[in-house]
Order: structure tokens, then C-alpha cells, then sequence
């Protein structure tokens, strides 16, 4: 053929796909990837613990914004509040 089949040794697992390489590409069969080292380049692959550090960091930076804003808000009350000196 013009590629790689591997079929699962336990059929009866609803969750085991067969796994193709061909010209086409890679068809995992809906398996997971497990063991997936922490990508270091543009092009590789990203695993769940990056992902979900990078989304925490994205949170925090959200909640700095949200923070210095609610700050901004209150100086800007406090100022309106002030009678200009005549």
C-alpha cells in the first residue's frame, strides 16, 4: 500500500482507532498522544500542560488589567469630587 495501518489489538475498546500514516497525512483514529514533550520551536506541537500555563498566564494578565482599570476609575472619582480652588 502507500502507507501504515495499525489496527487496535483490543477491537471491542469503543475508543481504539485504527491509526494511519499515508501520503494523506496522519489519522490517529480519534487516539489520544500521550508522552508529548514541552515544543521549544514555531512549528512544534504544544501539550496540555503549556497550554494550561500559558491560559493561566493570560488570566492573571487579565486580571492586572481589570485591577488597574477599577484603580483609574476610583482616581477619577476622587477627582471629580474635588472643587477647583478660585
Amino acid at each position: 500500500g502507500s502507507g501504515v495501518t495499525i489496527t487496535p489489538a483490543n477491537p471491542q475498546n469503543p475508543n481504539a482507532g485504527t491509526v494511519s500514516l499515508t501520503t494523506e497525512g496522519l489519522n490517529n483514529g480519534n487516539n489520544q498522544i500521550k508522552g508529548v514533550a514541552a515544543g521549544t520551536a514555531d512549528t512544534d506541537a504544544v501539550n496540555l500542560g503549556q497550554l494550561k500555563k500559558s491560559n493561566a498566564q493570560l488570566a492573571n494578565a487579565i486580571a492586572n488589567v481589570e485591577s488597574e482599570t477599577q484603580q483609574v476609575g476610583a482616581h477619577a472619582a476622587a477627582m471629580s469630587a474635588l472643587k477647583p480652588i478660585q
